[in-house]
Parts: C-alpha cells; sequence; structure tokens
C-alpha cells in the first residue's frame, strides 16, 4: 500500500481519456501480474503451483533472506521462466514498521547490496528488479539503484507522488532524466475516495467477494483502454482465508476465459519503448 500521508490530487487526472495504450494493440487482454513473498514459503508454493498448473508466468518479487531459504524452489521458478526480482522490506524497529526513507544512505546501500547478493548466489545470474515496501523509496534509493546495475525500479504508483517529479500521470513504464533505470508504476484505483496501489494489501478489509469483482473490474477497465493490469498479490494474505484464495483462482478463470496474454516487466519495457 501507498505510505500514509499519500492521497493524492492527482486523482483528478485518472481518466481513460487520457490514458496511452500500448502501440499496435489488438484488443487482447494484457496482464503483468506480481507475486511479492518474504515469509510465508506454504503460501507461495500453494499460489506458484496454482500458476504452474495454468502455465502462467509472474513477475515474482523476494526478499533475499526468503530467496536464500527456499533456493530451490526460486531457482525451479527462475527455470521455468518466472521473472525473478529483489523485494525490500526493512525489518521494524521498536515494533514499528519501516520503509526506505526512513533509513539512512549507508543502511539503504547495505540492505539492497545483501539482498541483491543473496538472489544473485541462488540463481547465478544478475537481477536487474526492484520493488520496496509501500512504494516508498527517496533518492538515496535511486543513486544505489544506479551503482548496482538495477534495470527496473517498480516502486511508483501511478497517479500518485510515488512517482518522479512531473511524471505523477505515468502510467506506462518511463525513463528517468536523471537516473539509468526504468521507472514501472503501479497501476493504482481510487477506492472509497482512496487512492491505492492495485494489489490486495489495500484491500484486506474488503470481503473475498468485493475483491473478486473489483479484480474483474479492473481487468475489463484496462482491456477496453487497451492497457496492461498490473495486479499484485501476497501470499501470505491469499491464504489466511480460503475465500480470498478462491477470488484469486477466479481472476485467473476470468483472464484465462478472456484468453489474457501475461506480460512480464521486460515485455512492459519493451513495448513502452516502442511508443
Amino acid at each position: 500500500m501507498l505510505k500514509a500521508g499519500w492521497v493524492v490530487a492527482a486523482i483528478a487526472a485518472m481518466t481513460l481519456g487520457c490514458i496511452p495504450a500500448f502501440p499496435d494493440g489488438d484488443g487482447t487482454p494484457m496482464v503483468n501480474l506480481q507475486i511479492t513473498e518474504y515469509k510465508d514459503f506454504e503460501a507461495f508454493q500453494r499460489i506458484t503451483a496454482e500458476l504452474e498448473t495454468r502455465d502462467i508466468k509472474a513477475t515474482i518479487m523476494l526478499s533475499g533472506e526468503f530467496a536464500a531459504e527456499h533456493c530451490e524452489r526460486i531457482r525451479e521458478l527462475h527455470e521455468a521462466g518466472h521473472e525473478i526480482m529483489l523485494f525490500i522490506r526493512p525489518a521494524p524497529l521498536g515494533g514499528q514498521s519501516r520503509t526506505l526513507s526512513d533509513l539512512s544512505y549507508e543502511e539503504q546501500q547495505e540492505l539492497i547490496t545483501n539482498g541483491k547478493a543473496a538472489l544473485e548466489n541462488c540463481l547465478g545470474t544478475q537481477i536487474t528488479g526492484f520493488r520496496c515496501t509501500q512504494f516508498d523509496q527517496n533518492e538515496d534509493t535511486y543513486q544505489i539503484l544506479d551503482s548496482l546495475g538495477f534495470t527496473y525500479n517498480l516502486g511508483f504508483v501511478e497517479n500518485s507522488a510515488a512517482s518522479f517529479p512531473g511524471h505523477e500521470a505515468e502510467t506506462l513504464p518511463y525513463r528517468s532524466e536523471d537516473y539509468d533505470f526504468w521507472a514501472v508504476p503501479m497501476h493504482s484505483k481510487v477506492y472509497q475516495g482512496r487512492l491505492v496501489a492495485f494489489c490486495d494489501n489495500p484491500f484486506r478489509g474488503v470481503t473475498a467477494a468485493t475483491w473478486q469483482q473489483l479484480l474483474l473490474d479492473e481487468f475489463d477497465a484496462m482491456t477496453v483502454a487497451g492497457r496492461p493490469l498490473l495486479v499484485e498479490f501476497h501470499p501470505y494474505n491469499i491464504t489466511d482465508d480460503e475465500a480470498r484464495f478462491e477470488a484469486f483462482v477466479a481472476f485467473l478463470n476470468y483472464a484465462a476465459d478472456q484468453q489474457a496474454q501475461y506480460l512480464s516487466v521486460a515485455d512492459l519495457v519493451t513495448r513502452a519503448s516502442a511508443q
């Protein structure tokens, strides 16, 4: 979810008429399915097994510690064609959760460097994608990502303050003027007067049936707009409630019925660069 305080004036810009579509779209629904996990391996197994039965490839974001502990499984997913990226979530301090902007440059550098190394040691390949908890980062983060050679930064949210200045209305991946990585904005939605990133965390307070309908509605809206739907699931949320898992499966079933195409972040950037 967005860090507290980011209730954004840019909500007014969220009309489908001003949202750019991908070039040469043929009306095929597009989905970038994001799975983020750092603590619940059993839940992670259940979700990824469901994807495997459907031959769906996802963008999977993991902490370095999680990947190191479950390296064999992560390597299997990587070799099967899933896109593996680094997820960074600072440890709580004094019982309070923290985000990257709460840390010093040195603390961020150590956390990101160690996480990247853990994933790379597991997979034997370079990790080029990054997501931060609560989509909260700062200039220190950008400098560190550049110095470590990251290509994709998924720590942004469309139509929000979690954007580079002047790019708040961007909905497709874009290049920063000052850094080498691509900024990949997360899909957002106004729900009950609040702008939120389109992932399961901000909707934990609604029923599974309501969440399921939101998923289907956003899928349809993005198809009409000629845009991919970027949606993030956290397995630890889905398997806490069987109805939540069923909503996830219903979304996959609906996407299959509509013959959706699943895109990686690399695919999104390739298509956006053709604009």
